[in-house]
């Protein structure tokens, strides 16, 4: 069986085993649809046992990843399980990293989930850029809300998608017009120092931006798996760079006159990650709905 997306086709003796080749983008819900749809034909004719050849995909997304979960559970159930095989390092490395916390909605109380149901599926509907006419109940600071990541390709002109990537989280959670500039241009640079300097402009590589909502403060992490840097701790003398026309730790600088905390890390085996943190002001926000706890500031 092959198509765009899946080929399905059996392996050894027994009759009980399928290869899966999945040829679709790990983003493509079109593509875990019909996943799901080979896999429940086959076990609807007594096959159990899969292997699924993983080396179209550079990384697995955390939709891809429970559906291999909820793939493998039923399998084991019918006596079967299931094989993963050609996985890529950044895959791999999603699999290590998963974390069902950042995955699976959770909220305080039935009154703060129903409202953030409701402000989600007004948000689907394309009305996130208009203020909701309803209550806005916001959980305890500690608490994730949202969780979300994108990659791009190594190329400047993919740049505008990982801002506007970043941007929107923040406009929903409330930041200022200025926040927002600050958070863009600090995307925009953090992307840029890796496609430059990690990748050298390699379009054959790719930067993955994970955002993470939280009720006080928006965590943007840029990772790479390219060359990484030593960053400077001292404060960047933009007068001497000037004066020797040197702009290297330029795009850092700015970064960490933009956002709140900034932290750096350079491994081989993970990938390199550019942490920036922003926290949401104290003062309440001019808009029609209401924060119903104590937003602490840094």
């Amino acid at each position: 069986m092959e198509n765009d997306l899946v080929t399905a086709s059996p392996v050894g003796f027994s009759g009980r085993i399928v290869k899966l080749i999945p040829k679709g983008s790990e983003r493509d819900g079109k593509f875990l649809s019909e996943l799901l749809r080979i896999f429940e034909n086959c076990l609807k004719q007594n096959i159990s046992y899969f292997i699924i050849d993983m080396h179209f995909f550079k990384d697995l997304p955390p939709g891809t990843i429970v559906t291999l979960l909820e793939i493998t559970s039923r399998a084991r159930r019918k006596g079967g399980d299931v094989f993963l095989i050609n996985i890529s390092r950044m895959a791999r490395n999603n699999l290590l990293t998963f974390n069902p916390s950042s995955y699976l909605a959770s909220t305080s109380d039935e009154e703060t989930a129903a409202a953030e149901c409701e402000d989600r599926m007004q948000y689907e509907k394309g009305y996130s850029s208009q203020q909701p006419s309803f209550r806005y109940y916001m959980p305890s600071p500690a608490m994730n809300m949202r969780h979300d990541s994108i990659e791009i390709p190594s190329r400047v002109e993919s740049l505008y998608k990982a801002c506007t990537f970043a941007v929107d989280f923040a406009r929903r959670m409330g930041f200022s017009d200025s926040d927002l500039n600050k958070i863009k241009i600090s995307v925009y640079e953090a992307c840029l120092n890796v496609i430059e300097h990690a990748y050298h402009s390699d379009p054959a590589e790719s930067v993955k931006v994970d955002v993470e909502q939280f009720s006080d403060k928006l965590i943007i992490t840029i990772l790479d798996h390219g060359q990484g840097f030593q960053a400077e701790e001292r404060e960047f003398d933009i007068m001497d760079a000037a004066m020797k026309r040197n702009t290297g730790g330029m795009g850092l600088h700015i970064i960490r006159r933009s956002m709140d905390e900034v932290n750096y890390k350079v491994d081989p085996f993970l990938g390199n990650r550019l942490v920036m943190i922003k926290y949401l002001p104290t003062a309440e926000k001019n808009v029609d709905y209401e924060f119903r706890s104590n937003i602490k500031s840094r």
